[in-house]
């Protein structure tokens, strides 16, 4: 069992993570419609959508799936995001993928609560889906894959 208070772990970067095609950005946030939204949503962007409702389901989609990002909700019930991040910090498998706090409160608190694990990013809620995909062209290894929302436009033919 980890508790929060060891925070003793390795935070080295050198991940031999697999590149895909298709980034997957997990989100965990114990609200299903911001789930769905997002899945909804970051789907017509390229991006391979896996949720998690909880903490602890967050913490075991994140190692067996080995997401490129990990949007993580700060205040959960039982585990709250301060601890699944210790957890993805002291993991082999995790520790090096970036991770973004989601929070709805004043991110310097959030900082504060979050500074011994090393998060990544902050994004406020209620989430603006274009700050949303600035932070996540910023993080992810293959931004450049990010596509436009909008369906490509039609060439007109003149024959």
């Amino acid at each position: 069992m980890h508790h929060l208070a060891d925070n003793t772990c390795s935070l080295a970067m050198g991940d031999g993570r697999p590149r895909r095609s298709q980034p997957t950005i997990l989100c965990v946030d114990d609200d299903p419609e911001i789930a769905r939204i997002w899945q909804m949503r970051l789907s017509r962007h390229g991006m391979d959508v896996v949720s998690a409702a909880n903490g602890a389901d967050g913490f075991a989609a994140a190692v067996q799936r080995n997401p490129d990002l990990i949007v993580l909700d700060l205040c959960m019930p039982a585990e709250d995001g301060n601890q699944v991040l210790a957890r993805l910090r002291c993991h082999p498998r995790t520790r090096a993928i970036p991770v973004l706090m989601l929070t709805g409160g004043d991110i310097a608190t959030a900082r504060q609560r979050t500074s011994s694990y090393c998060a990544d990013g902050y994004l406020m809620k209620p989430l603006d889906f274009t700050t949303l995909l600035k932070e996540l062209e910023a993080f992810l290894p293959f931004s450049t894959t990010i596509k436009s929302e909008r369906p490509p436009a039609r060439a007109i033919r003149h024959d």
